[in-house]
């Protein structure tokens, strides 16, 4: 998702876009996720990242990316992609130490923008292999089954 290269090109850098220092925040709380001795902060880098990622979305005239319109090609308005990787770490955060409902509202964020983005567009001349509806919505429902263990999702199909 993240090329490595690319990342530390840019990473170094102290003035950055907004996009790309959301993202830089987004893999520092994954990281505090996933270390020990740094969990207690973060729910802190979370809610910091959050916070930053929710002023983009609000700026500029993509606005709410909910509440936008898919535009033909030539009128869309560029979308980092950053901002989108920044979404889907959150989520995957969401995953890890949050419910799996908020990590579906955040995923569901992420995937609008990808939407608005216009990226399905670059692989829409090739035919690759689609996967039913029923098979995804089974493999959300089998990552927040293992998520919350008590409650079962499997059950309801």
């Amino acid at each position: 998702m993240i090329h490595k290269r690319r990342y530390f090109a840019w990473a170094g850098d102290a003035d950055t876009s907004p996009a790309r220092t959301a993202l830089r925040s987004a893999m520092r709380t994954i990281a505090s996720a996933m270390s020990p001795q740094f969990r207690d902060i973060g729910q802190i880098m979370y809610a910091l990242t959050r916070r930053m990622l929710k002023t983009q979305d609000a700026c500029g005239e993509t606005g709410l990316p909910w509440m936008a319109r898919p535009k033909p090609p030539q009128e869309q308005q560029k979308i980092d992609h950053e901002r989108i990787q920044a979404w889907l770490l959150l989520a995957y955060y969401d995953i890890l130490r949050n419910s799996g409902i908020q990590a579906l509202v955040t995923a569901r964020r992420a995937f609008r923008l990808l939407q608005l983005s216009g990226l399905y567009n670059m692989d829409a001349h090739r035919s690759h292999i689609s996967t039913s509806p029923a098979e995804t919505s089974w493999n959300a429902q089998l990552c927040l089954s293992n998520n919350e263990a008590d409650e079962p999702i499997l059950q309801q199909t």
